[in-house]
C-alpha cells in the first residue's frame, strides 16, 4: 500500500505520554477520594436469592423502590417469562458486618420485611437462595488476581516470543496503560467490581494487543523494504498505512457496545460503558504509545532482528 504522505503521530508522543500518565494518576486519585472500588457480590460477603412475588403489580421499578425500605442496596434481574413475576435479587453485606454469623439470615430478612411491607404479608415466596461468605469472596478475588495475571503472563511470552525485546516491552507498557486507566476509571465512577469487570479488562487487554500487534507487523515490514529510512519516520508511514483498518475494525466494536450500552442495564450496561472506554484507549495506545516506545527503546534504530541461516548446498547441485 502506497502512502505519499505519512501523518506526523511520532511528533506527538511526548504530549501523549503526557496526556496518559494525568489520565492515569486522575483515575486513581478519584478511586482513592471515593474510597476504593465498590465491590460486588462476587468479591464481598452477600445475598444471591431467587423470588417469586404474588402480585400481578409488582414489576422491576416497583420492587427497586420497595427494597429502597431495607438498609441495603440490591441488584434485581428479571428471571423466567414476562408474568412469572420471578426475580434475582443481589445484596452486598455492609464492610462491618463481613464477621457477622448469621449475616445470610439478615440479609434474607431485610429483603422479604421490605417487600412484604410494599406487596403484603405472605406475598414473597424463596425459591433459592445462595451466600458467599467472608472466607469464599476472599479466595475468589486471589483466584481472580492469579488467573488474571496468568492470562497477561501468557500473552507477553506470546509477544516475546514473536517480536525481538523492543517491541515485547513497548508492547508490554501499552498493555499495562489500558487496564490500569480502566480500573481506575471503574473505581472513579464507583461501578460495581464484579466478574463482569474483569471479563472486560481482559477483553480491553486482547483488542489493545491485537491493534498493537498489526501496527507492528507492519513496522518490521517496512523496515525490511526501506532499511535506510529514519525510524520515527517509518513507524508514522506503517500507523498511517493500517490506520483505516485500526478505525474501522473500532468503529464496528463501538457500534456493537453503544447499542449494549443504550439498551441495556445492570451489569451489561456497566460492561459495554468500560468497553466503549476501553476500546477507545486500546485504539489510542497503539497508535500514540507503543509504536512511539519501541523505536525509544531500541534508541532510534530498527530492532535487531536474526540472520537467517543459508541453507547448505545439496550435493550434486553446487555449480
Amino acid at each position: 500500500m502506497q502512502i505519499k504522505k505519512a501523518i506526523p503521530f511520532s511528533k506527538l508522543r511526548w504530549p501523549m505520554y503526557i496526556f496518559s500518565i494525568v489520565l492515569i494518576v486522575a483515575v486513581w486519585v478519584g478511586t482513592l477520594l471515593q474510597g476504593g472500588f465498590n465491590l460486588g457480590i462476587d468479591f464481598k460477603p452477600g445475598l444471591s436469592e431467587t423470588v417469586k412475588i404474588n402480585n400481578p403489580e409488582v414489576t422491576v421499578s416497583t420492587l427497586r423502590e420497595a427494597l429502597k425500605l431495607s438498609d441495603y442496596i440490591f441488584s434485581i434481574q428479571p428471571v423466567g417469562t414476562k408474568g412469572d413475576q420471578t426475580f434475582l435479587l443481589r445484596a452486598v453485606a455492609h464492610n462491618d458486618q463481613s464477621q457477622v454469623a448469621n449475616l445470610q439470615a439478615v440479609l434474607a430478612t431485610a429483603a422479604k420485611n421490605a417487600i412484604e411491607k410494599r406487596f403484603g404479608t405472605g406475598s414473597v415466596d424463596v425459591l433459592s437462595s445462595d451466600f458467599i461468605g467472608p472466607s469464599l469472596s476472599n479466595e475468589i478475588v486471589l483466584q481472580t488476581f492469579w488467573l488474571t495475571l496468568a492470562a497477561v503472563i501468557v500473552i507477553l511470552l506470546y509477544i516475546w516470543f514473536r517480536f525481538k525485546f523492543a517491541y515485547a516491552v513497548a508492547a508490554i507498557i501499552a498493555l499495562i496503560h489500558d487496564p490500569i486507566f480502566i480500573v481506575g476509571l471503574i473505581g472513579t465512577l464507583q461501578m460495581e467490581v464484579s466478574t463482569a469487570t474483569i471479563a472486560v479488562v481482559l477483553t480491553i487487554i486482547g483488542y489493545s494487543l491485537n491493534d498493537t500487534i498489526v501496527v507492528f507487523d507492519r513496522i518490521r515490514e517496512n523496515i525490511r523494504l526501506q532499511k535506510t529510512s529514519n525510524m520515527f519516520d517509518l513507524i508514522d508511514l506503517s500507523i498511517t498505512q493500517t490506520l483505516s483498518r485500526t478505525l474501522v475494525s473500532s468503529l464496528t466494536v463501538l457500534i456493537s457496545a453503544a447499542s449494549l450500552w443504550f439498551f441495556t442495564t445492570g451489569q451489561i450496561h456497566d460492561f459495554a460503558f468500560a468497553l466503549i472506554v476501553g476500546v477507545v484507549i486500546g485504539t489510542y495506545s497503539s497508535i500514540f504509545i507503543a509504536a512511539p516506545l519501541m523505536v525509544s527503546i531500541s534508541g532510534g534504530k530498527p530492532p535487531v532482528e536474526k540472520e537467517k541461516k543459508a541453507l547448505p548446498p545439496e550435493e550434486g547441485l553446487e555449480a
